[in-house]
Order: structure tokens, then sequence, then C-alpha cells
């Protein structure tokens, strides 16, 4: 069933306001390492009740297309970065990896801000917004946690393991919000976005209906695993003596 066509309804939230923000954190000795992500081209989002509709990264639009029998609603773009998400970036405390052997370093800082929130994010703030009738919509995301870590094998990035709590939000004709339930896992180089969930949404004219909003494949591997070295202690401190040495010449 399909209450309204996006594309067609008239805005049916006015006065709004959004925010949503990654998980941040932060320590003094911190090598940032990029989650930048290559996603399945089948990555799709989907909401069956109150638009009907869904969004494909392949697509050309990737959005909308009815969940009904595929055919177009009118392009929205949904996945302006296609499969190349930025997706944020993590931290780990690079004074306690010696660059010998398998050592495994917890997360001391997460940044999903890449994702969702603007424009030109993961997925757009823009095309959410056009989907579902000019209300604010995105994705937010919990704290990790002292489980959450990355294992190094003589200094190089071989797996991640993170997962975090998430919640996609948007309102609904009466200016509540809606919100379905997800989580962000990343195991080894996998990542995940999953969510899942079904709640009530206000129309207005049709009263209240389920609203059901999931993903299915939005999933993709993470470029930096296998590729990032995080660099040497030995090496970093070579480097200050060097540019102490250089100091002390010029003084001279």
């Amino acid at each position: 069933m399909q209450l309204l066509c996006p594309s067609a309804a008239p805005r049916l939230v006015a006065a709004t306001s959004l925010t949503l923000i990654g998980a941040v954190s932060a320590t003094a000795s911190a090598t940032d390492i990029s989650l930048a992500s290559t996603m399945d081209p089948t990555g799709r989002l989907t909401e069956t009740v109150v638009t009907g509709s869904y969004a494909q990264i392949n697509l050309d639009p990737d959005g909308l297309y009815s969940a009904v029998n595929d055919s177009p609603f009118g392009p929205i773009t949904l996945f302006p970065n296609d499969v190349n998400f930025t997706v944020g970036s993590f931290s780990v405390d690079d004074t306690t990896i010696t660059g010998t052997g398998v050592e495994i370093a917890p997360i001391t800082g997460l940044d999903l801000s890449g994702f969702s929130g603007s424009a030109t994010s993961d997925i757009s703030s823009t095309g959410l917004g056009l989907w579902f009738f000019g209300a604010p919509a995105g994705f937010s995301f919990g704290p990790f946690d002292a489980t959450d870590s990355a294992t190094f094998t003589d200094g190089l990035l071989t797996s991640i393991d993170i997962a975090v709590d998430s919640t996609f939000t948007t309102f609904d004709a009466a200016a509540n919000p809606v919100n379905i339930p997800g989580t962000l896992t990343i195991s080894g180089d996998e990542i995940t976005f999953a969510y899942d969930g079904l709640a009530l949404f206000d129309t207005g004219f049709f009263g209240v209906v389920p609203f059901t909003f999931s993903t299915s494949n939005l999933t993709g591997t993470v470029d930096a695993v296998g590729n990032f070295v995080i660099p040497e202690p030995a090496t970093a401190g070579l480097l200050g003596l060097g540019l102490v040495a250089i100091g002390t010449r010029r003084r001279r």
C-alpha cells in the first residue's frame, strides 16, 4: 500500500529542525584513519507504506521507485557519492602501537559525519527531505565503547571491530519525530549499515499509519584495511631528531 507519492504530495512539515551528528571523541596522541568504503552497488533504502518507494545506489537516478512494481516516481538523488562512501574516520592512540607483531588498539575516537547530514553526504539530506515531503531526515549514531578496536599486524591495519547503535529520524505531518532503530557494524574490513523497523506516522489527511523503513545490502569494504600502515614510533622519533638538528644549525 502506498498512501502518498513523494513527488506529488504537498509539504507536510514546515518548521521542524533536526540536528544529526556522529559519535565523536578524541585523544591527545591520536592517529586518524579513514573509514572511506566501497559499497555494494545494490545497496537500497526502502519505505513501504507511507511512500511505498525505494532508492538504490546503482540505479540512474538512484531514487525513487515503486516498491510494488519498480516504476519510477521521479528523480531524487539519495546517494550522491555513488558506491564511494566517505563515512568518516576513527582514531587510535599511536603511542600504544610498536609496529611489531599482532597488536590490538582500542578505538579512541569515532567521527561518522560523512554518512549523513548534508546535501553531499553519503546519504543526501536534500534527497531524504524530498523523499519525506520536506521534513528534516537523517541518521544519528551513539557512542563507541571499550570493546571497539582495531588490529594491526606489523603496523598494517588488518581488521576493525566497531559496533554502534544508530537511529534514522524524520518527522510526520504533526511534527512528531519518527524514529527507526539501526546499527553500524564494522567487522574485519566489512562495513554494514542496517535499519529495519516500524513506527507510527501521522499523515494528516489519511490519519495515523505505519511507517516502515529498512535497508538491504547497505554494506561495503573499508578501503583502509590492508592498506593503512601506522607510522612507526622509531620513524617518528628520527624525524623529530632531524628537525631539532636543522633548528640547531640555523641558530648557529
